[in-house]
């Protein structure tokens, strides 16, 4: 009886192995980390927009909100331009969001940065490199319209 019973058993675990090791690999989001930064602004009168930095590969996050009747949450997005394959990383940790422009401003690598939710909306700003910025603030989405230290 005992020699049945190993026998099942390591039939079962040789069955398992090779059904294991024949799947296909299931790819994975890369979310997590803390939360570094939160910046967020109105996108129309019953709409606003959140952004997350994090600690994850994916830099930025955004979530909108529409606040008309019940209020409802959309579902975290990877903003296009900062995602796991951009090489932002966790870096990113002061952000301001201009609704005028709809662009999210952030220091990366000792640039400022303006981005929106459209893909290839990067544009680096300004170069702060040789100094140290710990809070940034932008007024009407200019270039010339904010302002560090």
């Amino acid at each position: 009886m005992r020699k049945i019973i190993a026998a099942l058993v390591v039939t079962l675990s040789i069955s398992t192995l090779v059904r294991g090791q024949l799947s296909s690999p299931k790819a994975e989001k890369v979310y997590g980390g803390r939360i570094k930064a939160i910046s967020g602004m109105k996108i129309s009168a019953t709409k606003t927009r959140l952004f997350v930095s994090t600690e994850s590969a994916n830099s930025i996050f955004y979530i909108d909100n529409d606040l008309s009747g019940t209020p409802s949450f959309g579902t975290f997005t990877v903003l296009p331009d900062v995602g796991a394959d951009d090489g932002y990383g966790s870096g990113i940790d002061k952000l301001s969001a201009d609704e005028n422009s709809g662009y999210l401003f952030f220091i990366a690598n000792g640039n400022i940065y303006k981005v929106n939710t459209t893909a290839s909306s990067i544009f680096k700003v300004h170069d702060v490199s040789g100094g140290s910025a710990s809070a940034i603030y932008v007024y009407n989405a200019s270039p010339t319209s904010y302002f560090y230290y």
